[in-house]
């Protein structure tokens, strides 16, 4: 293999993330109100998923040797068809997509460990009660102004309908 020390330390830091973030799992989802699914997911709870995330160092050191194997010179007998060329100064875009794609499994893995969020604490809890549903409909139309009750049917149907 050769990894240059960039390597060495990209992969250590990876390694330690992924220590930190499997080892106090349960601790971040408490930070954040979550709690850990207890589902059976394919046989297994699906809480131990979380240790999925140590595949993503072993897939950066696979890519990160691709790219110690693959040489990018150019073997010419003559510098002179060369003049006038310039570097590609787009070849970090490569990284940066497989960067991406390796947050996009982090986040997989995540999501396949499934924290849910914690009943207890998001919810207010549902207290039973009885009683009666009563809905009154009142006729507004020009009828109801007629002044055989005091002050008029209107207001002494709203009056009757308040006690």
């Amino acid at each position: 293999m050769n990894y240059n020390s960039k390597h060495i330390i990209l992969i250590g830091i990876q390694i330690i993330l992924v220590f930190l973030i499997s080892f106090f799992y349960k601790e971040i989802l408490d930070y954040f109100n979550w709690a850990p699914s207890e589902d059976l997911l394919f046989g297994v709870y699906s809480f131990n998923y979380i240790y999925l995330l140590y595949t993503i160092p072993f897939i950066s050191m696979i890519y990160l040797l691709k790219l110690s194997k693959h040489d990018n010179s150019i073997k010419t007998s003559s510098i002179t068809l060369l003049e006038g060329t310039t570097n590609n100064s787009y070849g970090w875009i490569n990284h940066l997509l497989f960067a991406f794609k390796l947050i996009a499994l982090g986040m997989f893995i995540i999501a396949l460990s499934r924290p849910q969020l914690n009943h207890e604490i998001t919810f207010e809890k549902k207290t039973k009660s009885e009683g009666i549903n009563i809905m009154i409909s009142l006729d507004a139309s020009g009828s109801m102004l007629a002044e055989d009750f005091k002050p008029n049917r209107f207001e002494a149907a709203k009056k009757v309908a308040i006690q």
